[in-house]
């Protein structure tokens, strides 16, 4: 595990360049001081009168390899969850309006929607939900992640409609309800004012589906058909 602090040359800005378990990363921590005034091999800031922003700097490499320690004892050391957060540790050692909010996940969200939609819902509707929830689920324990209204991205959709198609063997049409109920999901959280991230609403999150082999029949066809039948019964008779 190694986290160091960085300043790019010729930039002002600081930035956590983070190394674990084969993860490279790199992070701006919000921070912004004159060019040169940083040293990289003390990790501090020079001059007294940066005291502060010192203190700063070793906050965050100490929450950031807390961070760390906390994803691989919950077997959650992956780039994603790494990178939301660090973005959580910024937000709060920089924005003085931060105030802790307890993190809502989708599929926390989900379970208590499907809950509230007992009493409007048929039961096999119900059954449907919680199949794809325990799909979810599963899909989440694989990666190694818990997801975040904001992880429901590109890479998301990706990556979840592989596993459909490569784990679970499913069909494009029943991968399509799957993503029908995650962007139902996501809307119904964007109303109540849980999620920001439209991701979900974008044409390269779409729906897969496939036509179905349909077979017509003219009406020669349908005539042979409807004498078959007769004759059938009039030998049934």
């Amino acid at each position: 595990m190694k986290v160091t602090i960085r300043q790019k040359a010729d930039m002002h800005y600081l930035y956590a360049d983070i190394s674990v378990s084969g993860i490279r990363t790199k992070a701006s921590l919000g921070v912004s001081i004159k060019e040169g005034k940083f040293n990289l091999k003390s990790q501090t800031i020079e001059g007294v009168a940066d005291y502060e922003s010192n203190v700063l700097i070793n906050t965050f490499k100490n929450e950031i390899m807390g961070l760390i320690r906390t994803l691989q004892q919950r077997g959650e050391l992956t780039k994603p969850n790494l990178m939301i957060g660090v973005k959580s540790i910024k937000e709060k050692l920089t924005n003085p309006n931060h105030h802790q909010e307890q993190t809502i996940y989708f599929l926390d969200y989900v379970s208590r929607h499907i809950e509230r939609s007992k009493a409007t819902r048929k039961h096999i509707t119900i059954v449907q939900y919680k199949n794809i929830l325990n799909k979810l689920k599963t899909f989440e324990s694989g990666q190694k992640i818990r997801l975040t209204f904001d992880g429901v991205d590109y890479d998301f959709y990706n990556a979840y409609i592989d596993y459909c198609k490569q784990d679970l063997n499913l069909s494009t049409n029943s991968i399509g309800k799957h993503i029908k109920h995650i962007k139902m999901w996501m809307n119904s959280a964007t109303e109540e004012g849980l999620n920001t991230n439209m991701m979900y609403r974008s044409k390269l999150f779409k729906k897969p589906q496939e036509e179905a082999d349909t077979i017509y029949l003219n009406e020669d066809e349908l005539a042979r058909i409807n004498n078959l039948s007769f004759i059938i019964a009039i030998t049934k008779i």
